[in-house]
């Protein structure tokens, strides 16, 4: 299943953040940044406490760039790890600016590799 996600981030809206449920495998993304500001794009998945243990789990980052430029497209893979008896995993995605930085938009996709 392929995902896109799209966006922008101006004046006081410096961050974006989507939650979706993946199924464990790899993917590949295109994530490409427009307009005068920078872009921040992480990506985290969430593994749950194991059964006998207590607490609530946790997000663990599985991509982190910093200071996309607008006008740049990055290319890139990542692989998400079966957190879950289902197989599907929480995934994150957080695309975030500098306050008091120039705006930028975003359009992100990914697809099973």
């Amino acid at each position: 299943m392929s995902t896109t996600i799209s966006g922008s981030l101006h004046d006081f809206d410096t961050k974006d953040t989507y939650e979706k449920l993946r199924v464990a495998r790899r993917y590949t993304y295109t994530l490409r940044a427009m307009g005068g500001g920078k872009l921040r794009f992480k990506l985290k998945y969430y593994s749950p406490p194991e059964l006998a243990e207590a607490g609530n789990g946790e997000w663990y980052v599985l991509e982190d760039r910093s200071k996309i430029a607008g006008g740049t497209t990055l290319n890139g893979s990542f692989t998400v790890p079966e957190t879950w008896a289902s197989g599907k995993t929480s995934l994150k995605f957080i695309f975030s600016r500098g306050a008091l930085t120039e705006g930028v938009e975003y359009e992100f996709y990914m697809e099973p590799a």
